[in-house]
C-alpha cells in the first residue's frame, strides 16, 4: 500500500546510500516539540530575553567604540576591535551550543568577518569550556552499559578538546588500540531546539532585508543551519558517515580515515581510532613536520574530487 511504501522508503534510501537516517528537520516539528505546555512558553520567553540582553550589551559596546575611540588612531582602533572580538567569543560561549556553532561557521567566512574576529572565533572549534569530568565519565559509562575499566585500559583524566556539542577524551582499548571518545554535552537538545524556534522567528522579521542584501530567505538559512545542527547531534549517524569514508578510502596510500567503533558508539557517544596529525590551518606545523605542501594540496584536491565524483559522499568539514 501507499502507507507501506512511505514507511519503507527511508529504510530503502538508507540501504541505497541515498540519504542519512537522522531525524528529519522541519520547523513545525521543532516548534511542536518545544511548545507543549504553558511552562514551555515561559522557558522560550526567558531564553529569548537572555539572548536579547547579551546581544544588546555587545552591540552597545561596539557602537560606543565607534563614538568614543578616535578612529584616526589605528592603534586604538585595533586594540578596541581585539577586545570586542574576545568579548564576542565569550558571549557566544555563554549563550551555548547553537551560538558556538554559529561562531564556528563565521570563523570560516573571511569574506564577511575580519581577521581579529576570525582569530577568536576559530577557538570555538575545540577550545570551549568543558563540562565537568564526572558528568562526562558517567555518560560514557551509561553509554557503554558497563564499567569504563572493562572497555578501556586507560582514559585521559581531562578532555583533550571541547567544542559546541561535546568533548573528546583519549583512551586505550583493552587490546592496546588508542581511540578518541567523543561524548555529547548533557541536555543540550532542548536548548538547541528552543534556539531554533527563536532564530526562525527572528528570520521571519529579517526576510525582506536578507532577500534584498543577500538574495536569500533568512528563514531558509535558519532551516539549513537547524538541519545540519540536528544531524550533528546524532553521533551514531556520524559513526555511519565515518564508516562510509573508512570503507571508501581503505587501502589508499595517501588518505587515512580513523576506524570507527560502532559497537561502542551510541547516539550520545562516538568512539573512533586516535590519529595524531597537524591541522591544515597550521602552515608552520606542516612545514615543521616536513610535509610536502604541494603534494599535501594535491592529495586534498584529489580526495575531494574522488568523494564527489566516485563515491558521491562529500564531506566538507575537518
Amino acid at each position: 500500500s501507499e502507507q507501506l511504501i512511505r514507511d519503507g522508503l527511508p529504510e530503502l534510501e538508507v540501504e541505497l546510500g541515498l540519504c542519512d537516517p537522522f531525524q528529519r528537520y522541519s520547523p513545525e516539528s521543532v516548534r511542536d516539540s518545544v511548545l507543549q505546555t504553558p511552562m514551555d512558553y515561559v522557558k522560550l520567553f526567558a531564553r529569548g530575553a537572555t539572548i536579547v540582553r547579551e546581544l544588546t550589551t555587545f552591540a552597545a559596546s561596539v557602537y560606543s567604540d565607534a563614538w568614543f575611540i578616535d578612529q584616526s588612531n589605528e592603534e586604538l582602533v585595533t586594540a578596541g576591535v581585539r577586545k570586542r572580538s574576545v568579548e564576542l567569543r565569550e558571549m557566544l560561549t555563554r549563550l551555548g551550543p547553537s551560538f558556538i556553532k554559529a561562531g564556528q561557521v563565521l570563523a570560516n567566512r573571511p569574506d564577511i568577518v575580519r581577521d581579529d574576529y576570525m582569530t577568536e572565533l576559530f577557538q570555538l572549534q575545540d577550545n570551549v569550556p568543558a563540562f565537568p569530568n564526572d558528568e562526562a565519565k558517567a555518560l560514557i559509562q551509561a553509554s557503554l552499559g558497563k564499567p569504563i575499566s572493562e572497555v578501556f585500559s586507560s582514559i585521559s583524566a581531562e578532555p583533550i578538546a571541547a567544542a559546541s556539542l561535546g568533548q573528546v577524551y583519549r583512551a586505550t582499548l583493552q587490546d592496546g588500540q588508542d581511540v578518541a571518545v567523543k561524548v555529547q554535552r548533557p541536555n543540550i537538545e532542548p536548548i538547541i531546539l528552543r534556539d531554533l524556534v527563536l532564530f526562525r522567528a527572528l528570520g521571519g522579521g529579517l526576510n525582506s532585508y536578507s532577500i534584498k542584501r543577500l538574495g536569500t530567505n533568512a528563514q531558509l538559512i535558519v532551516d539549513e543551519f537547524g538541519q545540519k545542527l540536528l544531524e550533528e547531534l546524532d553521533y551514531m549517524q556520524e559513526c555511519r558517515n565515518i564508516q562510509d569514508f573508512y570503507d571508501n578510502f581503505k587501502g589508499d596510500p595517501f588518505v587515512k580515515i580513523p576506524k570507527p567503533y560502532p559497537m561502542l558508539s551510541t547516539k550520545n557517544m562516538l568512539v573512533m581510532e586516535w590519529i595524531d596529525g597537524v591541522r591544515c590551518t597550521n602552515p608552520q606545523g606542516i612545514v615543521d613536520a616536513n610535509i610536502d605542501v604541494e603534494e599535501f594540496i594535491r592529495v586534498g584536491v584529489v580526495s575531494g574530487l574522488r568523494q564527489l565524483l566516485e563515491v558521491f559522499h562529500l564531506r566538507l568539514g575537518p
